[in-house]
């Protein structure tokens, strides 16, 4: 098959994008070079068990920026990823092309919604806990694209090779963060109930007060 160019104007952040040639645009993108998991740089890496399958940029907002009109599939406000925007377009040929927008401070659309080439889909860059963790990026947008369901290279549309060895990595690292967030969890539920016990032993330890004289008096009558 052809190489298909996704049917993008612009990159979220507003970087024009040529709808042919070039195959790939000369666009600006926020290094990932300490990030072990994503390779050298902000755009797509697929070699060995380091895999981004998107592109990350500075912008302060992110914009709609299909050549037709495009329906809002998802809304998600993840703890780790900040908040998650995922639109469908249907092309001329009937073909799917699904962009996913994440690390966004505020969201601005809704499921359901269809959105125009430069509506506004959300604000704010670098949110999420992933931005706390080791060696993480400076705060940026970060953008995927799936055409007919799988994952391309964003502004060329060449298709990204299956990787064996970068799921293998992926899956421990998200078993490796689900045991660490359970730990967490335990902990907290520990040092609750430390907390209710305490309370419990403090208040059994109070003294009670002894009614005075004439209050006893008074509750005689």
């Amino acid at each position: 098959m052809p190489l298909e160019k996704p049917p993008f104007s612009a990159t979220p952040g507003g970087q024009k994008l040529s709808p042919g040639v070039p195959v790939t645009d000369n666009i600006k993108t926020v290094g990932t070079g300490k990030n072990p998991y994503a390779g050298a740089a902000g755009n797509v890496r697929n070699q060995g068990d380091k895999r981004h399958t998107g592109i990350d940029e500075k912008a302060n907002e992110a914009r709609y920026t299909g050549v037709g009109p495009g329906n809002v599939t998802s809304v998600v406000n993840d703890k780790r990823l900040g908040g998650i925007v995922k639109i469908e377009q249907t092309a001329p040929d009937g073909s799917k092309w699904e962009k996913t927008i994440m690390h966004l401070d505020k969201v601005n659309v809704k499921v359901g919604d269809t959105v125009k080439n430069g509506d506004k889909v959300g604000e704010g860059q670098g949110k999420g806990e992933i931005f706390k963790e080791k060696n993480a990026s400076e705060p940026h947008i970060h953008t995927e694209i799936r055409h007919n369901g799988r994952p391309v290279e964003p502004y060329s549309g060449r298709e990204l090779a299956p990787n064996p060895s970068a799921d293998v990595k992926e899956r421990e690292r998200a078993a490796d963060r689900a045991r660490k967030e359970a730990e967490a969890a335990q902990k907290e539920v520990e040092k609750l109930k430390s907390d209710g016990s305490k309370t419990e032993k403090q208040k059994s330890q109070t003294p009670t007060a002894t009614p005075k004289k004439g209050a006893e008096k008074l509750m005689e009558h």
